[in-house]
This record gives structure tokens, sequence and C-alpha cells, in this order.
């Protein structure tokens, strides 16, 4: 868990890659999901939210290099 801001979350990163996850413990006040998942790569490129219902909110994506690398971070590929 990492404290930013006052909010505890989960954070992973690499030499590349930032992740940020914000669970119903963790989450923002003004939040309208009770999940958000946040990918950095120099900017953010993902940013999804999600109640605990499955309703999916993607709230930004940017498409690039990042894609390819991340699965091969994943070894998705």
């Amino acid at each position: 868990m990492t404290d930013v801001s006052g909010t505890p979350h989960c954070m992973w990163k690499n030499e590349r890659f930032r992740i940020s996850l914000l669970t119903p413990i963790s989450r923002w006040a003004s939040l309208d999901t009770d999940y958000l998942l946040d990918i950095w790569d120099g900017r953010k490129v993902l940013s999804v939210g999600w109640t605990s219902e499955a309703l999916l909110d993607i709230r930004s994506f940017k498409r690039g290099a990042w894609e390819a690398a991340f699965l091969a971070t994943a070894g998705c590929i």
C-alpha cells in the first residue's frame, strides 16, 4: 500500500510503467466508482473504473506502443 495525498492505495511500478489501484477501502470521496485502475507510461494511458455491480467505466484510453510493451511485461506475448 502506498499513501498519496492521504489516500492509501495499491501501486506497482517498474522502469517503464506505473499502475495504481483504488478500492472501496481507499476510495477518494469524489470517486463515483468502487474501483479505479490507472496505468501510466510517462503519462496516463489507461483509466478504468468499475462498481461492485460490475458496471464498467473506461475513463480514458490512449493507443500506442505501450500496449505491446505492457503485454510483454505481463508475460502475455
